[in-house]
């Protein structure tokens, strides 16, 4: 069911993983699955592949170089792009540091411009994993912008470099840098930050390894990447004894001037979703019909009923009084209510509307993005 665990939780997965193991063996697992994804990207014969590892100061680092390792003997031509650690490495990146140079590959010391002007078929990623906590600068942040320029695949190892893995965001915000990926493959379990934000650009196609690490070290998973698995069962045949009015009534209400398309699309989102008549109740002047689903009945916002079909209240709802006085008529009635856009700027405003919709009978679904959330909450975004 596509569990999501945050940083902190991959902490303890690991933790409890590797105290079940021999030293050592989730990097090594980590350095193979690594090497076994990359082979599937190598797009010929593996002895003329040309291959760029990134391996930073870390632990991701070691899960490169355990790559490197194996695809140099693999056969592939393998180039390491090494970055050192001034503080001492953890035993077991020591020791797939010494695998790596005594592997076929070569380690470089190349420069951003020579990295732009070479061929590469892939580059893989391992220079910083879940820990990065501020924004790539210096070398690191010119090999990040010159790898994001090339046209060959790039498969991340765990996370991106300069993507947080819990929010998304890339580390560092407008100041930060981030690995383009084209697939990633993260270790353990899978991350939010991979699905979200920046991540959905930023990731690519994501591949879970979870290096055979036993079921017992999981907690029970707080997030889950949506999958058709869980609304499925909503999704009935329907009977051939059956017309519009067999499947419910959704209004949905917004539309000020210059604003018409987002009722329409929340309208026409309705139908192919199963509602049996939609109704779009518009702010302003309500078009005569929508072209495209004629189907959808347009009227405006005052003449529609409020009581006779799920309401959805905001889309391009705007924040005059005559909004306001829409979005009240909504918290009153007795429907589902679904508020979205403008309707949850005049809730973030008022803490009257706020109140009033805290002592609903059905608590409204919210649909926030992160700025409308913050307003919400009083916090910044």
């Amino acid at each position: 069911m596509n569990p999501l665990y945050s940083v902190a939780e991959i902490r303890q997965i690991e933790a409890a993983g590797a105290a079940r193991l021999p030293a050592g063996a989730l990097m090594q697992r980590a350095g193979q699955a690594a090497a076994n994804a990359a082979l599937d990207l190598l797009p010929f014969s593996t002895s003329r592949a040309r291959v760029l590892v990134l391996a930073g100061p870390g632990n991701n680092g070691g899960d490169a170089l355990e790559a490197a390792a194996h695809l140099s003997h693999a056969g592939a031509q393998v180039a390491i792009r090494y970055f050192d650690n001034p503080r001492p490495p953890s035993p077991e990146r020591a020791h797939a540091l010494e695998r790596a140079r005594s592997s076929p590959a070569r380690f470089v010391e190349l420069q951003p411009e020579d990295i732009t002007a070479a061929e590469w078929n892939l580059v893989v990623d391992g220079l910083f994993g879940i820990g990065l906590q501020r924004a790539l600068d210096g070398a690191a942040r010119e090999l990040v912008l010159a790898v994001n320029a090339l046209g060959c695949p790039v498969l991340a190892l765990d996370v991106p470099s300069g993507l947080d893995a819990d929010s998304g965001c890339i580390v560092g915000d407008a100041e930060g840098v981030a690995i383009r990926a084209s697939h990633t493959v993260t270790f353990l379990g899978d991350k939010a930050g991979l699905h979200t934000c920046a991540g959905r650009d930023h990731a690519g196609l994501v591949s879970v390894n979870r290096l055979e690490v036993d079921e017992a070290a999981f907690p029970p998973a707080s997030m889950h990447l949506n999958d058709v698995a869980f609304f499925g069962r909503n999704a009935r045949a329907r009977s051939h004894n059956s017309h519009k009015g067999s499947f419910g009534n959704v209004a949905v209400i917004g539309g000020a001037r210059g604003m018409g398309g987002a009722p329409v699309l929340a309208g026409r989102a309705a139908l192919m979703s199963g509602a049996g008549r939609v109704y779009l109740g518009f702010a302003a002047d309500a078009p005569a019909y929508d072209s495209a689903h004629p189907e959808l009945m347009c009227r405006n916002a005052a003449d529609i009923s409020f009581d006779d079909a799920v309401l959805v209240v905001g889309p391009g709802l705007g924040t005059a009084p005559a909004a306001r006085t829409l979005l009240l008529r909504a918290i009153d009635s007795a429907q589902v209510l679904l508020a979205d856009a403008d309707a949850l700027n005049l809730l973030a405003a008022s803490p009257e509307l706020k109140e009033q919709v805290a002592r609903r009978a059905a608590p409204p679904v919210l649909t926030p993005h992160p700025l409308e959330a913050a307003r919400l909450l009083g916090i910044s975004a």
